[in-house]
């Protein structure tokens, strides 16, 4: 599950209007990964790798117009990010596939927002791993 919540300061990079990630991994995980010990390391580096050579091919189709790819590759990120409990990051891909057939302008802004979404998700489950060693 992901939820944000203020930091020590009660704000991220003393803006009021930034607040911070937390990340903590969904039940179904944390239940396997009681068994397997590096499971959840093993998760984070895969989702965070994966999730950063995804928006590489987003901003490629988008370059080339081609929104059979963009499609494809949101709703990929979107499933990977509900198991994962990225739920912001899920939220912004269902924004998207329901965006119907909007121009590729509107669709970038939201490709940027993703690619915000990611970038703080992936900080947070960093900071997950760090904190649970």
């Amino acid at each position: 599950m992901m939820i944000s919540e203020f930091g020590s300061n009660g704000y991220r990079n003393g803006r009021a209007d930034s607040p911070v990630t937390v990340w903590t991994p969904p039940a179904a995980i944390l239940e396997v990964a009681a068994e397997e010990h590096d499971l959840i390391s093993e998760l984070i580096e895969s989702y965070i790798t994966d999730m950063q050579s995804r928006l590489q091919r987003i901003r490629t189709a988008m370059r080339a117009s081609n929104t059979a790819i963009l499609r494809s590759e949101i709703h990929t990120i979107k499933g990977s990010s509900k198991q994962m409990g990225a739920n912001s990051v899920s939220s912004v891909c269902e924004h998207i596939e329901l965006s119907g057939d909007r121009p590729l302008a509107y669709l970038a802004s939201l490709v940027d927002e993703l690619d915000v979404r990611i970038a703080e998700t992936s900080e947070a489950m960093l900071w997950y791993q760090r904190a649970s060693r």
